[in-house]
């Protein structure tokens, strides 16, 4: 004679993560009961909640589109290709590149905002960053260029003869005043920090 088996409930069973099936768990997301580990668990002031329900509320916070991130990586790159021809040109000490590098970062972040009309992206701040550096790089290295090609053809009118400048003269040249590099490196940090922080 068999005795009948007690039914299987919900409690019963082993549940395990929706992310990580080898944790076992109990916990379970507020919003669309999915089973979660510690690692996967979100805080928030109505409860545990998984991470695609966080990010799905997010979301609605974050409206920059595609087309936004592409002027906002134009606006800091240019504007650090300025400011960074402008600290070459005027050989920038090295303290005031760190001085004034602060609030260009800030300058450059809140114009490339204003132009997309102030726009949430996740992305934005790495963006903003990888603007200033491209640009400032860039700047120096055209900057730096035009110096040389002055220099070369100064010494070409009084010795006569050609000169080639080639990359990596100018490579070496860009980085011979560390004031225009401090200046672009301080901008995209404090950048950075800001658009992290959510200013």
């Amino acid at each position: 004679m068999t005795l009948p088996s007690a039914p299987v409930t919900d409690s019963d069973m082993l549940h395990v993560c929706a992310v990580h099936p080898d944790r076992e768990t109990e916990l379970r997301c507020n919003k669309c009961g999915r089973f979660m580990c510690p690692e996967c668990v979100v805080s928030t002031p109505v409860g545990y909640r998984c991470r695609e329900c966080v990010r799905g509320i997010q979301d609605r916070f974050f409206t920059a589109t595609r087309a936004d991130y592409a002027v906002v990586l134009i606006t800091a790159a240019g504007l650090a290709a300025v400011a960074a021809a402008a600290a070459r040109l005027i050989n920038l000490p090295l303290l005031f590149a760190i001085i004034l590098g602060l609030p260009l970062g800030g300058l450059i972040s809140e114009a490339a905002r204003r132009v997309i009309q102030r726009r949430r992206g996740r992305s934005l701040g790495e963006v903003i960053t990888a603007g200033i550096v491209i640009g400032g790089l860039a700047g120096l290295a055209l900057t730096t260029y035009l110096q040389l090609s002055t220099v070369a053809a100064q010494i070409m009118e009084v010795r006569g003869g050609s000169i080639v400048i080639s990359p990596d003269i100018v490579l070496s040249q860009m980085f011979a005043g560390l004031g225009p590099v401090v200046l672009v490196g301080s901008a995209a940090v404090i950048a950075y920090i800001r658009e992290r922080s959510g200013r």
